[in-house]
Order: structure tokens, then C-alpha cells, then sequence
């Protein structure tokens, strides 16, 4: 495996996450028909029992209903993405920006598709505005520091993993992402110590723990880096990442 293939599985290169961001009741106006009401109900409904091909059914019917209601275009867009139909995720969320919505969210998902197409110029545009109307919002913050990151924007990045952390401590992923800066500047004790933390919020980080075997062979603890790695393959494998697994495995294999 080459060394940018790793960077993708375990960097902090950031793929599109499957999950449908903040669907929520949604106002779709105040002179909505009972229908359209109806339809985005039961899209809701059908995709908390985790029937995405039916919820997106419903709301194609709230937009057959009402072609402006742009938050349907966006939820729908993102359960496409979810399934891995990038180009119709992506006309859905283009159309509901150009509904002018008041709103971040669609950006954001919009973001997120981005730089699971490796786009993340496009990608930092779009977390810039969704952070103009979420200011307080980790989540966009450590998105968009993974993109920085990954067009070179070091300062960038760090600031914004940074501002993630500060406005929610508990938040694992920015010290992940953190911490890999950290290392790639050579500062490897401290990028540990953010990788402690990263683990300490979230014990199923598996990422995290891949990037602190990393650290831990630089400072000399070949077994504290073997254990990470047995630790890596048995999230990955519980998981049902496979490959992620694999790799885990053939990197304890190269240092016994």
C-alpha cells in the first residue's frame, strides 16, 4: 500500500461519513399542503428505521409537491450520499442552494460530498459559509481543518482543530487531527498526547489509535505500537472494515 493510500485510510483526510446530517422536522412553509407535510413526515420516520431507498421515495413526493422546499432537496441528497449516488446527492444539494436557503446545513452536507470526492477546495467554501451561520459548531470546524490539511494549509488546519477543541473539549476528532499535524512537523510527543486524548474521548477511535503506533515507533516503544495496532484490526474487523484490518495486521507482521 502507498504511503497516499494510507494517508486516505488513516489520516486525517476526511471521507464523507455515513449518516445523514441533522434531518430534523424541517419547516416546509407556512402554505405547505397536508401532503407534502405528509411525505416529509414519513421520509423522516423511514429513515430512522434505517430505510433510506424509501425515505427518499417520500421526499421526492414532498418535492413533487412543493419543488421549492430546499431542506427536502438537502436531506434527500444526503441519504443519496449515503449510498454512494454522489451525482444525484450533489444536483440535490446544488439545487437547494440555489433555493436560497436560511441555513447552513445544506452546505455543510454539501462539504462533506466534497471531500469525499477529493474536491477540498470546493470543500472549505462551502464549510465557510455553513461556519458563518454555525459559528459554534465543532464539527464544521474539524471538517474543515481536515481539508486545509489536506491542501497544505497547516496554519489553517491547526487553528481550526484548535477552535473545534476549545469550543467542545470532549470532542475526539480535532485532537486526532491535531496530533497528526503535530508528528508531520515532528513534534512527535506532543502529537502522542493528542492522540491520548483523542483515545480518552472515544476508546473506538480506530483511526487514533493507528496514528499513535505511528508515534510511539518515532519515540522508540516498538511494543506500545504493536499493541495499538492489534487494537486498530479489532475495531476495523468489528466494524466490518476489512481492509483497514488487514492493513492493521500486515503492519504488525512487518515489525516482529
Amino acid at each position: 500500500m502507498t504511503k497516499i493510500t494510507k494517508a486516505k485510510m488513516f489520516g486525517v483526510v476526511a471521507l464523507f461519513v455515513s449518516q445523514v446530517v441533522a434531518i430534523g422536522p424541517g419547516c416546509v412553509g407556512a402554505f405547505a399542503s397536508e401532503s407534502e407535510i405528509d411525505y416529509t413526515q414519513r421520509a423522516m420516520d423511514l429513515f430512522q428505521q434505517g430505510d433510506l431507498e424509501g425515505s427518499i421515495e417520500e421526499f421526492s413526493q414532498a418535492i413533487k409537491q412543493n419543488p421549492n422546499n430546499w431542506r427536502a432537496y438537502s436531506d434527500r441528497g444526503a441519504e443519496l450520499a449515503q449510498l454512494g449516488n454522489a451525482e444525484d446527492a450533489m444536483a440535490d444539494f446544488n439545487k437547494a442552494i440555489s433555493l436560497n436557503p436560511p441555513s447552513g446545513k445544506v452546505y455543510f452536507n454539501r462539504g462533506k460530498l466534497e471531500s469525499e470526492l477529493l474536491l477540498p477546495e470546493a470543500a472549505i467554501k462551502d464549510y465557510d459559509v455553513a461556519h458563518k451561520y454555525r459559528p459554534h459548531d465543532p464539527m464544521i470546524l474539524n471538517n474543515r481543518a481536515n481539508d486545509k490539511a489536506s491542501i497544505g494549509d497547516i496554519k489553517g488546519a491547526v487553528a481550526d482543530y484548535k477552535l473545534a477543541i476549545k469550543l467542545n473539549p470532549e470532542y475526539s476528532e480535532p485532537y486526532n487531527g491535531l496530533g497528526f499535524m503535530l508528528e508531520q512537523q515532528g513534534n512527535t510527543r506532543d502529537a502522542q498526547l493528542m492522540f491520548d486524548k483523542a483515545i480518552a474521548r472515544d476508546p473506538s477511535y480506530a483511526k487514533a489509535y493507528y496514528n499513535r503506533h505511528k508515534a510511539k515507533l518515532a519515540l522508540g516503544d516498538k511494543r506500545g505500537a504493536i499493541a495499538d495496532l492489534k487494537k486498530c484490526a479489532t475495531l476495523y474487523e468489528s466494524t466490518g472494515q476489512l481492509e483497514m484490518c488487514d492493513q492493521c495486521l500486515d503492519d504488525v507482521k512487518a515489525l516482529l
